[in-house]
This record gives C-alpha cells, sequence and structure tokens, in this order.
C-alpha cells in the first residue's frame, strides 16, 4: 500500500495543506524530501503525519505526553477553531482507499469519519452526529459512540479483520504501519531497555526491540548494516537484571593484535547507531518511515549510501534535509518527483510545492545536480514561482 494523498487543516501552521498540492501536482512518490528555510514547517508535516498515526492507533495520550504537548497546542494559531481535518488517500493495487475526517481537540476524539473505498463507490464506514455505521461481512451495523471509551478515531477500538471487514482493516494496518524517526537521538537510542515490539521516535528501545526479532529478521538488518559498515561480523543480545537488554555489535580488523572488537550498543559511534535504527525500521513490517533531518550525524559517504538504501527500498520513505549534499545523491529523475519545498506564504501559512516544477530550477538541473541548484538558486525566487503556478 501507498500513500497518495495527504490533506491536512488547522494542524500547527498547516491550513488547509494539501500535500502534494492538488492535481495537476500528482500523487505522493515512494521517495519524497522536504527541503525549506528553518521555521518553514518540514517538520510540522512530519508530526502531523504522526499524529493521524496515534489517534489511529489509540496512542494519542502517550504521544501528547511524551512530547509536553497539549491538544490545544496543536490547533494553528491563525483560525479561532478547535477541530483538525484531514484526509488520506491510500493505494492498494487498483484499489484505493480514501480515509477522512475531523478530531475535537476538546473532546479528544474524531466528531466525524469515513472510509470510503474506489472514489465513493463502496462506502465501509461512516461516524456522524455520534453514531457509527459500519459493514461487517455481509451486515451494516449500526452504533451509539457513547457506548464506546476512546480517545482519538474509531479505528483505534474497531476489531477489524481481513476476513470480515477487509476495507477497514487495510487502512487501519498502513495508517498503524507509519512511523516516524523525527526525534532520532543517539543518547535515547543508547540506552539500555526491556524486551519491546517496537522502536521509539527517538530511538529508544532499540536494544529492546532488536532482542525481540526472530533470528532471520535480524541476520538481514546485520547484513544491510554491512553495506555501511563492511567489518561488522556478528552482533548479540545480552540479558540483564530485571530484564533489561543490551546488546553487542563484533567488528573484524585482520591487522589488529586483538582482530575481533565486541563493542556494546551504548559505546558506538552516534552514525552507526542512527543507521542501525533506520535499517531495524525498514526491515520492520512499517510501510512509510519519516525521518528528520536525515543526514544528521552520519559521515557524506555514508549519507550517500543511506540515500541509495532508501530510495531503492520497498518502503515509502519521507526525509527533511538542509543539505545540498543529500539532494546530489538523487537521480534527477528521483528529484523531479520526489523533492518538495516547503515554505511560509506571506499570511504565515506553510505551503509546498515540487521544488522542481519551478521554470527557475527545471532549467538549471539541465546542466547541474539537484544538489548544486539548490545552492545556485534563491529560495524566495522557487517560492514565488509555485505561488505563480497555484494562481
Amino acid at each position: 500500500m501507498i500513500l497518495k494523498q495527504f490533506d491536512i487543516d488547522n494542524f500547527k501552521s498547516l491550513v488547509e495543506f494539501h500535500f502534494p498540492p492538488l492535481p495537476p501536482e500528482g500523487s505522493l512518490p515512494t521517495f519524497s524530501c522536504l527541503v525549506g528555510e528553518n521555521g518553514s514547517g518540514k517538520s510540522t508535516i512530519i508530526q502531523a503525519m504522526d499524529f493521524i498515526h496515534h489517534i489511529a492507533s489509540g496512542t494519542l495520550d502517550d504521544w501528547i505526553k511524551s512530547r509536553g504537548w497539549k491538544l490545544s497546542e496543536l490547533t494553528s494559531k491563525f483560525t479561532k477553531r478547535t477541530t483538525i481535518a484531514f484526509n488520506l488517500v491510500i493505494a492498494e493495487g487498483n484499489t484505493t482507499y480514501r480515509w477522512y475526517g475531523s478530531f475535537n481537540t476538546v473532546s479528544s476524539r474524531c466528531t466525524t469519519e469515513s472510509i470510503i473505498v474506489d472514489s465513493g463507490k463502496m462506502y465501509v464506514m461512516n461516524l456522524s452526529d455520534g453514531v457509527l455505521r459500519y459493514t461487517k461481512g455481509n451486515d451494516r451495523i449500526t452504533a451509539s459512540v457513547k457506548d464506546y471509551s476512546y480517545r482519538g478515531s474509531v479505528l483505534s477500538f474497531l476489531n477489524s479483520d481481513y476476513e470480515t471487514m477487509p476495507e477497514i482493516a487495510s487502512v487501519k494496518q498502513f495508517i498503524e504501519g507509519l512511523k516516524s524517526l523525527e526525534l532520532l537521538n543517539p543518547q535515547l537510542i543508547k540506552t539500555r531497555s526491556r524486551e519491546a515490539e517496537d522502536v521509539g521516535s527517538g530511538g529508544e528501545r532499540l536494544a529492546g526491540y532488536l532482542s525481540h526479532l526472530p533470528k532471520d529478521q535480524f541476520e538481514q538488518i546485520l547484513v544491510d548494516l554491512r553495506q555501511f559498515y563492511p567489518k561488522v561480523i556478528f552482533a548479540r543480545p545480552q540479558s540483564l537484571r530485571a530484564g533489561w537488554k543490551t546488546y553487542w555489535i563484533t567488528e573484524h580488523y585482520q591487522a589488529a593484535q586483538k582482530s575481533r572488537l565486541e563493542t556494546e550498543i551504548q559505546h558506538l559511534s552516534d552514525g552507526m547507531l542512527r543507521i542501525l535504527t533506520i535499517i531495524a525500521q525498514v526491515r520492520s513490517s512499517r510501510g512509510f518511515i519519516l525521518l528528520d533531518e536525515i543526514e544528521n550525524g552520519i559521515n557524506p559517504e555514508l549519507v550517500e549510501r543511506l540515500m541509495d538504501y532508501l530510495v531503492g527500498s520497498k518502503k515509502q520513505i519521507l526525509v527533511t534535509t538542509h543539505s545540498p549534499m543529500v539532494l546530489n545523491y538523487l537521480d534527477d529523475d528521483v528529484a523531479k518527483t520526489g523533492v518538495f519545498l516547503i515554505y511560509k506564504h506571506e499570511d504565515g501559512i506553510t505551503r509546498c510545492g515540487r521544488y522542481f516544477s519551478s521554470p527557475i530550477t527545471r532549467e538549471k538541473l539541465e546542466v547541474l545536480g539537484p544538489g548544486e541548484v539548490y545552492v545556485d538558486t534563491d529560495i524566495s525566487s522557487v517560492a514565488d514561482d509555485l505561488e505563480k503556478s497555484r494562481s
């Protein structure tokens, strides 16, 4: 499954925000890279997608608490509304799902919500006026949401399965498979943890997550890690007291007096920890991975390998960057469809457009690399071009 369109309204600086911009801009590619000035809204887009993931998963309270936020702080300062509207278009083969709704920050739940299939030809779920209607097998179920205690989306409590509710189950599985590593931090990655089924947005619980994996899945992670660190030959978990877990990585140096160097996870380099965490998510069941400032803490040579690895993966990937070097590692065709300029309009609202849809950048791309175009071109000029195309 792949996300084709993401729209959100009244989330921080995202007001009537469409990603990508509505036709003729086309749909989201499998690899997207957001560029733009500090404060333009790149991280806000990742946060908005993560917000949608957590309302569907029923983990909104934990998400808000972990960031030290309040629900009231999520709505835009440019409006007086207390609701956040969203619309996602998801494709699976020839089938298209649309999930849309409105989240009320006062009641902490969606007050309207629907899932339709194939442009409205089949309506499989609808919440309005406190009444939930959905299809289960051959039956049409009607229930009052007053009978349910939940926060976020009704997807958080619907017991959907592929046999009786295949469309709802497909949408729910995709949204729950969205993973943000926006807060990736080596200090968090290094910490020991108990066995865990997932890694936190900052990389916390990595040791516990790796300990949880089947042997064949972890072996594949090691194979991928060797693309970046060929000296790595082995890894092993270690169980500590009270259920705590740690991990050891072994590297081989043939000319050294002690040819095998074993290092506990808390003493690994920041770059290796970041790459290991990213690989672990790429090799997970997650379908859409979000990464903020992908180049942070990673050697430029390894950044090139990482970009090739992400673009070539079977996952849908979204990254942000401030580095022209990252853009230069992209093929022109990938850059044309996947690089988006995020900018603030004169009214303070975040907008976006395909960076190389501007005549200025498109012409330069014929003779320069994507990163060289980015260095050579004033962002405000490209933003003006994109604004003209909107009107």
